[in-house]
């Protein structure tokens, strides 16, 4: 009959329901076991977070034994060492250049300073006084030269003799022969005008300089104006015999050479400076 069951089919029944049941507790608990390992990774996954957090936070000097250095510091110290380097280097200009005894001196990195322009000039480019060697007073017309024959070898640094010590005093005397040969042998010489002033650009190993105007000769106190702006001559303090002296030769176009002539040829002079006392002969 529809709709009767029989004890077996109420049994089967029965089974089934239970067997719901359990699938559907199962299937709780494991959803369960689920929920509880999602929140375990979860509950890890923030302290890790939260202790990366902690050891990312800004230094704090405060809080540290260590010695800590601030960005001022660091710019202070900046400055500080930008501000050494500039006094250094403006020492190191000063040490290059300066005065003595009231006249300007250059240090070209040779072994004696040079003075910046010639006795009796008043700049640089000026050609100053005319001299004979070995006389401490400028030519005049119809003077002769007063150490022609006597026998002196070496005049720099020499009261008596030395023009250039004479008129500037201190320690500043004439050149050597040694001493031009030097400025010719260690420094690039280029040709240079200023103003209506011939002459050349005598530089340095270190870069500094100086002018040497071409500002011609006298000859028996008689003025050669077609040698001005031609040609340069420049006494040294060493003579060769009783009757002759070096001179640095300046032809126009920068050619220096150190030649001997008769010591009655009225040149020019050019200083040097060494902050020591030199005299006697030439020995360098």
């Amino acid at each position: 009959m529809r709709g009767y069951k029989t004890k077996d089919n109420m049994m089967q029944d029965a089974s089934n329901d239970h067997n719901k049941k359990v699938s559907y507790n199962n299937n709780s608990k494991k959803n369960g076991l689920i929920k509880y390992f999602l929140f375990i990774v979860l509950f890890i996954v923030l302290l890790i977070v939260a202790h990366n957090l902690h050891n990312n936070q800004p230094y704090i000097p405060e809080l540290s034994n260590e010695e800590y250095v601030s960005n001022d510091t660091i710019l202070n110290c900046a400055d500080s060492i930008q501000n050494n380097e500039v006094n250094e280097a403006n020492e190191k200009k000063d040490q290059l250049t300066g005065v003595h005894n009231g006249h300007e001196w250059v240090d070209l990195g040779l072994s004696v300073k040079w003075a910046t322009c010639n006795i009796g000039a008043k700049a640089y480019y000026e050609y100053g006084k005319y001299f004979t060697w070995g006389d401490i007073n400028s030519i005049k017309r119809d003077e002769y030269c007063k150490t022609f024959g006597e026998e002196i070898y070496d005049i720099s640094g020499d009261k008596e003799y030395d023009a250039a010590l004479s008129h500037w005093g201190g320690q500043w005397r004439l050149p050597t022969k040694t001493e031009f040969e030097e400025l010719i042998e260690k420094c690039t010489i280029k040709e240079k005008v200023v103003g209506k002033y011939n002459g050349c650009l005598v530089t340095g190993p270190n870069g500094n300089s100086i002018f040497l105007p071409l500002a011609g000769l006298s000859q028996n106190a008689e003025f050669d104006d077609e040698t001005v702006g031609e040609v340069g001559r420049y006494w040294t303090a060493t003579s060769n015999d009783k009757e002759c002296a070096y001179y640095l030769d300046i032809e126009y176009g920068n050619v220096l050479h150190v030649y001997s002539v008769g010591r009655f040829y009225g040149y020019t002079i050019r200083p040097v400076y060494d902050n020591k006392e030199r005299i006697g002969f030439d020995d360098l």
